[in-house]
């Protein structure tokens, strides 16, 4: 029926298929790794759209006895907002000076992004876009921050890609708040309420 009509192709075939069971195998192996974390057999297993690959990166990107707020989740990934009012990027006015020893080994200053950027690729890229695609519980999150954004004169002229950053970004905040609270009481940790719940007295309500 001349699906595959050469040799070649069949070889290609053969490689995907291959990929594919290696995959599966990885992931298998994974998520045996992933018994070991209690965040991920009381929690994380349970979210619908985060499976044991993103839980692999949240696990080993995320330290979770370092962070004492939700907040801290968010700046170390990258979904803070900065000091001009807009969402952390690799802007120049976003950067910070650091220190660091260089090549003659004297003490010198260079900017530097303030977050982690593979975790912010892997939360924003993929596991925003899974719980799109799933219909997870946080897809909510998503919609309703958008349609707030379509109806705000200050984000009339906004692109509709614009808007789909922000209500992704959104959406991801309000999954690591509850992550925060999730994994620092599991851990027996303190578990501190956001900014908005402390200091306004207004009340999220989590996923």
């Amino acid at each position: 029926d001349e699906i595959i009509s050469s040799y070649t192709e069949l070889c290609l075939l053969g490689q995907y298929l291959d990929l594919e069971t290696h995959e599966q195998q990885h992931f298998r192996h994974l998520e045996a790794i992933l018994t070991d974390f209690p965040i991920w057999e009381q929690w994380l297993k349970k979210v619908r759209g985060c499976g044991p690959a993103m839980a692999g990166v949240i696990v080993s990107e995320f330290d979770i006895h370092k962070a004492r707020y939700a907040s801290s989740l968010w700046k170390y990934a990258g979904l803070d907002v900065a000091s001009d009012g807009r969402g952390r990027s690799r802007k120049e006015a976003h950067l910070v000076k650091v220190s660091y020893t260089n090549i003659k080994g004297e003490e010198a200053e260079r900017n530097s992004i303030t977050f982690n950027p593979f975790l912010k690729t892997k939360l924003l890229g993929v596991l925003g876009a899974s719980f799109l695609r799933s219909g997870s519980e946080y897809a909510k999150s998503y919609y309703d921050y958008k349609h707030r954004l379509e109806n705000r004169e200050d984000w009339k002229e906004r692109t509709k890609l614009h808007k789909h950053r922000a209500a992704i970004r959104y959406m991801v905040k309000r999954f690591l708040a509850d992550l925060y609270v999730q994994w620092r009481t599991l851990e027996g940790l303190p578990v501190a309420p956001e900014y908005h719940e402390a200091i306004l007295h207004h009340i999220h309500h989590a996923a």
